[in-house]
């Protein structure tokens, strides 16, 4: 799902992570490009799925329903490579950093 706040008099778009059907952390597009970009430059030999564009314009309803569904395809994708998934970058993107391993979710996000 998706959740709007106002932001500096503009409303911005934050996309909800689920995994395993439970709500664990909602982040904007800008914070996945991040993760993406800061995945690709410590793991250069894995072969990522394309990420989703970035639209110059405001994005309409279908627009956004879009991206989260591209997003979180791409999630899903990366958090299948065990290696990515045990990583701390994904694990501090999930919430799910410093928590003890029995205390995490061991799999990909079904969302």
């Amino acid at each position: 799902s998706v959740s709007q706040r106002e932001e500096g008099g503009k409303t911005v778009c934050y996309y909800n992570v689920y995994l395993e059907g439970a709500y664990l952390i909602s982040h904007r597009y800008n914070e996945f490009h991040r993760l993406h970009t800061d995945l690709k430059g410590k793991f250069p030999y894995i072969l990522f799925p394309r990420f989703p564009g970035k639209w110059p314009l405001k994005l309409s309803q279908a627009q956004i329903d879009k991206r989260h569904k591209e997003l979180e395809e791409w999630l899903k994708q990366v958090c299948c490579v065990s290696q990515l998934f045990e990583h701390f970058y994904i694990q501090d993107f999930l919430g799910l950093a410093g928590k003890k391993r029995e205390e995490r979710v061991d799999s990909a996000p079904d969302n």
